[in-house]
């Protein structure tokens, strides 16, 4: 399996969608700002086959990728071969300390 390469545009993406989550304090893959992933992903005007998203609120980096490694469907996303690149935003929260959102992308 190849590794994922960084896409900006996507990067560019899941950074917003971490800064929309703790700016408007809700923990969802649906923004009450851009719908859902794929609608976001459409919306700036980026094209993929396939996409996906892992969101975790965590105080640390290794603990946000624990928790996705330790879920099945998170960690179905990380692993899905139709995936070929990958954006990740971190934002701070009062919340949750971090916001991870990781986007995925098939072209």
């Amino acid at each position: 399996m190849a590794a994922l390469k960084v896409d900006e545009e996507v990067q560019r993406v899941a950074r917003i969608k971490a800064e929309d989550m703790a700016k408007n304090n809700y923990f969802s893959h649906t923004s009450p700002t851009y719908g859902s992933p794929f609608n976001m992903l459409q919306s700036f005007k980026i094209s993929y086959r396939t996409a996906g998203e892992n969101i975790a609120g965590n105080s640390s980096n290794s603990g946000a990728v624990n928790a996705w490694m330790n879920s099945s469907g998170h960690k179905a996303n990380i692993l899905n071969s139709s995936f070929n690149y990958t954006g990740i935003g971190v934002v701070t929260s009062s919340k949750y300390g971090k916001i991870y959102v990781q986007m995925f992308i098939g072209k």
